[in-house]
């Protein structure tokens, strides 16, 4: 027996709620962990654990069991593994449905409660179960539900009510994953859901001279799911006539608040300067006094004011225009947070002087967009830069009324099909100049790329040289089986961005991240493929085959000079070329399956079973190297086409969010986890136990 021991202050709540720990001895709010049974001997102490900063924002706690040795025994059945806990911070995961099976003859039925400290039926919630075919109903006014005629198999249910947080069947947690049900022909299955009231952040919106803003459009941003670079469109509120909002049924987690201000009318805003502001007095005063003009005489009107351009951008929380910049406010369930007042209002926008340099012909026809460093909100008004002089002869462009910010600027020339207009000269693939393209021949992109930051009122600059896009060619291969058919469909091999595509386009200024969009290609009959005019960024690759022979091959490896581009995201911002790819689809499966009991060899479903590479710098977020799942209702689980290599496998009581993905929370776990071989093809088994 190995005794594992943490500090008792290691891994701490963040608000020191008295929450029960798990521990070998029963005693309750200790910080100790239980005994593995590894069929050893000696003593192992647990590292120290460092809180990191989610664990001291964050009022929420998980546990995390450790599992015994998972190597596989050389004869007989697996042993079974006893599991630990252990308190650590964690961030919401989503469960996939397994499709049902068989004859609608079962029955989900039960009531829905909320979490107050008297609790009371929830009418008119929508109860939810997913499988092949989602089933729904309302609750009546004693909360209660029934959806029968259900096929046999496994289902996600779930509640949802409007300022509600959406409950899961078996979450350990508010907003939590809830754990799948099994459900056999004709059983009928009684529930209980607990909807808990989300979180509230309420303020005041003011202008820039302080008084109330009423009409300002308010959100809340979630900056544990956020994208940077991508576009999105949480819900808005109004603020009212005192300026005040009030933001509910947010989900446990980290946000940031954005408001700006309504916009009515068109054409730009400014502000005055301190001396149209003088002049303007200095006329009414003279107005004031009798002044009058000599008869006869041509009125002198005053001057019109000449404003410094400005607009009306969105403004985070406590006060700023920098996405980066803003104060994140953590939100519990049935928490309100009040007292987020911040101002709004016209801010000095600048200018981007840019330059573009190379072909002539590639200047002359380049597209321009730029993109905002952090997200993007479609749901909020607000100005945004203007293209006011696009690229002359000689590459200079300028966009003017840009808001402070960082920007993304990408320029892009090339890709036009057919013969070229009379006089125009098109671009060869290493950025010379050739004769116009005949007609079906494709022009080679070109691109260039800057990143600036500009503050309130200034003038930066932009220097971008286009160049020839990269090249990612290679070949398709199928292993374990015969390879398909080609008459079944193309087989198309792409490369995808972080953030998504998106576009916005006004008066001819784009915003967006459009332009570094690239067309998947299509694999030809002997197994090649070629995508050429790669921009120079970082792109996830993925391939697809057509859904006739889909099954049962899965995209097993894009191997290139030893390196597993699925597990390293190539980069073509280095200016090189990829070439010789070996994309490998297999039919030999993998599995990683068991069940997970308590001491009484009872199902123990309120965990998280979670699987991850040995090889740190395979632990990429949302990486498939790095897996989480619930146990079903009668505590199976189980991880498909996991690629072969060494593992470590645990057992978590909570997972929220990507915090269990975080390198120094993986760390802690690697410290009690089991280590798992996965053999090319192999099927491993591992069941678990956990000791109280």
């Amino acid at each position: 027996m190995v005794q594992l021991r943490a500090e008792a202050g290691a891994v701490r709540h963040a608000r020191r709620r008295h929450e029960r720990v798990v521990s070998n001895d029963g005693v309750a709010g200790r910080r100790l962990l239980g005994a593995v049974d590894r069929r050893t001997t000696g003593r192992l102490d647990a590292p120290r654990v460092s809180r990191d900063r989610r664990a001291q924002r964050h009022p929420r706690d998980a546990r995390v069991g450790a599992v015994g040795d998972g190597r596989p025994e050389d004869d007989g059945d697996p042993p079974m593994i006893d599991a630990i806990v252990l308190v650590a911070s964690l961030l919401s995961f989503q469960q996939r449905d397994v499709a049902p099976a068989g004859a609608g003859t079962a029955t989900v039925r039960g009531v829905v409660m909320s979490t107050e400290a008297t609790p009371q039926p929830v009418r008119r919630a929508i109860v939810s179960v997913a499988g092949t075919t989602p089933r729904s109903a309302i609750t009546d006014d004693r909360g209660r539900f029934t959806i029968s005629a259900l096929p046999a198999g496994s289902y996600a249910i779930t509640a949802t009510k409007a300022a509600y947080v959406t409950a899961a069947y078996g979450a350990t947690r508010v907003g939590g994953a809830g754990t799948p049900v099994v459900l056999a022909t004709g059983q009928e299955l009684d529930v209980t859901l607990s909807l808990s009231r989300g979180g509230v952040i309420a303020g005041t919106i003011r202008d820039e001279h302080g008084a109330a803003m009423a009409g300002a459009a308010v959100v809340a941003v979630n900056l544990e799911t956020v994208v940077p670079g991508s576009s999105i469109a949480p819900p808005v509120t109004w603020t009212d006539d005192r300026g005040g909002f009030r933001l509910y049924g947010l989900a446990p987690g980290d946000y940031a608040v954005a408001a700006s201000a309504k916009i009515q009318g068109q054409g730009n805003v400014t502000a005055p300067s301190e001396a149209d502001v003088d002049a303007m007095l200095a006329e009414l005063a003279r107005r004031r006094d009798g002044g009058a003009a000599m008869p006869g005489a041509p009125r002198q009107d005053p001057p019109l004011p000449t404003p410094p351009a400005g607009g009306l951008v969105p403004s985070y929380f406590p006060g700023t225009v920098i996405f980066a910049e803003a104060t994140p406010i953590v939100v519990s369930a049935g928490d309100e947070r009040n007292g987020v007042d911040f101002s709004v209002g016209v801010v000095r926008a600048g200018t981007i002087v840019g330059a573009l340099s190379g072909d002539p012909a590639a200047i002359s026809t380049a597209a321009l967009s730029i993109a905002p460093d952090g997200p993007y909100i479609s749901t909020l008004p607000g100005s945004m830069p203007v293209l006011s002089k696009r690229p002359d002869a000689a590459g200079r462009f300028e966009y003017t009324g840009v808001p402070p910010g960082r920007y993304r600027i990408t320029a892009r020339a090339g890709g036009r099909v057919g013969p070229a207009p009379a006089g125009a000269v098109s671009i060869g693939a290493g950025g010379g100049q050739r004769a116009p393209a005949p007609p079906g021949e494709s022009v080679p992109f070109v691109y260039a790329i800057a990143d600036v930051d500009l503050r309130g009122g200034d003038s930066a600059n932009a220097l971008l040289s286009l160049a020839p896009g990269r090249l990612f060619s290679g070949r398709v291969v199928f292993d374990g089986a015969p390879a398909p058919g080609a008459d079944a469909g193309p087989t198309t091999v792409q490369l995808s961005g972080s953030g998504g595509s998106w576009s916005r386009s006004v008066g001819g200024t784009v915003m967006g991240n459009s332009l570094t969009t690239v067309a998947p290609a299509t694999v030809d009959a002997d197994g090649g493929f070629v995508i050429a005019g790669i921009p120079p960024s970082r792109f996830t690759v993925r391939a697809t085959l057509p859904a006739p022979i889909a099954s049962p091959w899965w995209l097993r490896s894009v191997m290139v000079d030893g390196h597993d581009l699925i597990d390293e995201p190539p980069d073509f911002s280095t200016g090189a070329d990829i070439k010789d790819a070996v994309v490998t689809f297999s039919a030999r499966h993998t599995s990683l399956v068991g069940r997970l009991v308590d001491a009484e060899d009872r199902p123990a479903t309120n965990y998280f079973i979670v699987v991850f590479s040995a090889d740190r710098a395979l632990w990429l977020r949302n990486g498939r190297r790095l897996r989480i799942t619930r146990p079903s209702s009668v505590g199976e689980f189980a991880f498909q086409d996991l690629p072969p290599g060494e593992y470590f496998l645990a057992a978590l009581t909570d997972a929220d969010g990507a915090a269990w993905q975080r390198p120094e929370f993986l760390e802690q776990v690697k410290a009690a986890a089991a280590p798992v071989t996965i053999d090319e093809g192999g099927h491993v088994r591992r069941d678990l136990r956990v000791r109280k």
